[in-house]
């Protein structure tokens, strides 16, 4: 005789909290995405600043007048407010990424919890099971014994 095994009770809160998972595990991913193209650009305005740089040292060297020089000086200027706004946005990025990696952490390690709970329910259903059928085999072992015996005995 089998029976109907108990459905886990949290089952909701499981799939909830595989939910929240995947979405931390997607905001990660957005996170180190949009730092990977900020460092990207970061090396863009660092590379075009020096070679900036470089392209006005090599034409000052042939002489150069006053205002082309302070052009050049006043970008090159510019290109450096860009370069440490852009070491901010990336400063910004990665505590913003600290920050999601120990959100996913947590939501991984509840859902992980609810699994381990889902997991004993499990084994617990498959050890009344089990106890279920030792008791139904051992009841029928004893009812043959008892018919044997009747039949012996008359």
């Amino acid at each position: 005789m089998t029976t109907m095994n108990k459905p886990f009770r949290l089952e909701t809160v499981l799939e909830l909290a595989q939910k929240d998972t995947e979405k931390a595990t997607q905001e990660v991913g957005r996170l180190m995405n949009t730092r990977e193209a900020a460092t990207q650009k970061l090396a863009l305005l660092s590379d075009y600043r020096n070679n900036y740089h470089q392209q006005m040292l090599s034409t000052a060297e042939g002489g150069m007048d006053v205002t082309r020089l302070r052009n050049y000086a006043a970008f090159i200027d510019r290109l450096g407010n860009a370069v440490h706004q852009q070491k901010g946005t990336i400063n910004a990025l990665e505590q913003q990424l600290a920050m999601s990696r120990a959100n996913w952490l947590e939501k991984q390690r509840r859902e992980q919890s609810f699994d381990i709970l889902r997991q004993r329910h499990i084994e617990e259903q498959r050890l009344d099971e089990e106890r279920r059928a030792q008791r139904d085999n051992d009841e029928h072992a004893a009812k043959v014994i008892r018919m044997r015996a009747a039949q012996g005995g008359n």
